[in-house]
């Protein structure tokens, strides 16, 4: 009898091994080429980890794919290897910018495995630096999984999030737009020991006149730095960006260390900014956020000034490059569900805390808050003298125009420090210290305008599935060859079956 279990198990170890046959893991290796011609009607295929390998390579070449179409048809595993990113700018004369400037969508699928441990380009990410050029471009119906993990970051001007480093338009022209739709970022971004300025969100780290609808940030980012910091859930720095239905679900953590540099830490945006080239004040106006949500608990420490957010901490312009040095900002149906913590030992400084927003300064600015709804603590420690609002921790433009409007918060609308001159009615139409049921009605009037964004990219209907495979009969008989791993899946099955007959038959005979 026991040789018979010996001979049943043996058996069962070859059918499991052979019948039902695993996949490899990518080895790190790229295509050959993509299926498809790169049009709408076929698009290229995008099917394996090898598939795109070959789209960094072939991208990083210096093919844009401007105008072109890429579908992703499965989910995709990286396995944990170091990834190159798709895109590259140049860091030096000596090289050339390599965008992905072509439209992108996952059809709903998944890149995982993502891993970045060492800062091996100026832009890192799944993508690396998206540009669009004449034409239209963008990343659609997209969740990425992994982690970024970095240290000793000395680069200024670099940008790190889980979908793409950099994600902007074309500054010489103007002509075509960036959009990111219905993306999802699953992937933590941890940075220590950073002597750099980058920029750092869980989704991108610079969007710059940007379009960026349905996208959502899950995991943590964590930036320990001694130089200025500008970190945010979705995005690090932004710049006449329109931010509509994203969602910040993880925690952003900001720690200054010594260094006497300001902090920034938000939920959606750390900083906004307006500045580049001259020439698009009639194409792009104001950075806008609407129905945005952020859920993660935000904070900073140390440093001088520390501005946190829950949706954008920090409003600045690029005076040399902008003859009117505006930077126009609107926040309309926003709403700050996590805990804002700032914290500064700099008894010359200040903490500044915002639901909305947190330091909004520059007397050339003007800021809107319409509809705007805070429910969570917000907490300013240290300094010289703590500034915080359940909308805006401070207001220091005296000559901006402001607009508040129907925004609501559980605790105060602002800070002690609110310099409005002339706007003594400022927030008249808005409810301090609102009662739990006005709170929750405004928060969900927000939460039921975002829904899963329709935008075409170029034209395009990136929610579409990829065009299936065309399939003809051969024309003639298939020549006899050796059984395919499946063909000899079955065969061994079958040599499996008559086995364990036979183990039944010597048992029955044994007891016999």
């Amino acid at each position: 009898m026991k040789k018979a279990l010996s001979i049943l198990l043996f058996t069962a170890m070859i059918v499991a091994l052979f019948a039902f046959p695993t996949s490899a893991a990518w080895d790190g290796t790229a295509s050959a080429s993509l299926k498809g011609d790169g049009t709408q009607d076929s698009p290229y295929l995008v099917e394996t980890a090898e598939d795109l390998a070959f789209l960094a390579k072939s991208v990083n070449e210096g093919n844009t794919y401007e105008g072109k179409y890429i579908v992703q048809t499965a989910d995709i595993d990286l396995g944990g290897k170091e990834w190159t990113p798709i895109g590259h700018q140049k860091v030096n004369s000596a090289e050339t910018d390599a965008p992905f400037s072509g439209v992108y969508s996952g059809l709903g699928h998944k890149v995982t495995g993502l891993s970045i441990t060492t800062a091996i380009d100026n832009h890192m990410g799944l993508f690396g630096y998206v540009m669009s050029g004449e034409a239209e471009a963008g990343i659609a119906n997209l969740t990425v999984e992994g982690a970024i993990t970095l240290s000793g970051i000395t680069q200024t001007n670099i940008g790190i999030g889980g979908l793409a480093g950099s994600i902007g338009k074309d500054t010489s022209s103007f002509k075509a737009n960036i959009v990111v739709i219905n993306c999802t970022s699953n992937v933590t971004v941890t940075l220590t020991g950073t002597t750099g300025e980058p920029r750092v969100g869980g989704l991108a780290g610079y969007a710059f006149y940007a379009k960026l609808e349905n996208c959502v940030s899950n995991n943590d980012v964590k930036v320990e730095t001694n130089n200025q910091s500008r970190a945010g859930g979705l995005v690090g720095q932004t710049n006449r960006s329109h931010f509509l239905g994203c969602v910040n679900n993880g925690n952003v953590t900001v720690d200054m260390g010594t260094a006497a540099k300001a902090g920034r830490a938000a939920g959606i945006a750390s900083v906004v900014t307006r500045g580049g080239a001259k020439g698009d004040e009639a194409t792009a106006t104001y950075t806008v956020f609407e129905n945005c949500i952020n859920n993660g608990a935000i904070s900073g420490k140390n440093g001088n000034n520390m501005w946190v957010a829950g949706i954008a901490a920090d409003f600045y312009v690029n005076a040399s490059n902008w003859p009117g040095k505006d930077a126009k900002v609107k926040f309309i149906n926003c709403v700050n569900n996590g805990a804002i913590a700032s914290e500064t030992s700099n008894t010359a400084n200040y903490p500044h805390a915002g639901g909305i927003a947190g330091y909004t300064q520059n007397g050339y600015t003007d800021y809107e808050f319409i509809g705007c709804v805070n429910t969570a603590e917000i907490s300013s420690v240290g300094g010289k003298e703590v500034r915080a609002g359940g909308i805006v921790g401070s207001v220091y433009a005296s000559a901006a125009e402001y607009k508040f409007d129907n925004c609501i918060a559980v605790g105060e609308l602002k800070s002690s420090c609110f310099s409005l001159k002339n706007k003594a009615d400022a927030l008249a139409t808005s409810t301090a210290n609102a009662d739990a049921a006005t709170v929750a009605a405004a928060v969900k009037a927000v939460e039921d305008q975002i829904k899963t964004s329709d935008t075409t990219i170029a034209g395009f209907d990136a929610t579409k599935g990829a065009p299936a495979p065309e399939v003809t009969e051969p024309e003639t008989t298939e020549p006899e060859t050796p059984p395919t791993t499946g063909d000899a899946s079955m065969i061994f099955a079958v040599i499996a079956v008559i086995s364990l007959a036979g183990v039944a038959v010597i048992s029955k005979r044994r007891e016999n």
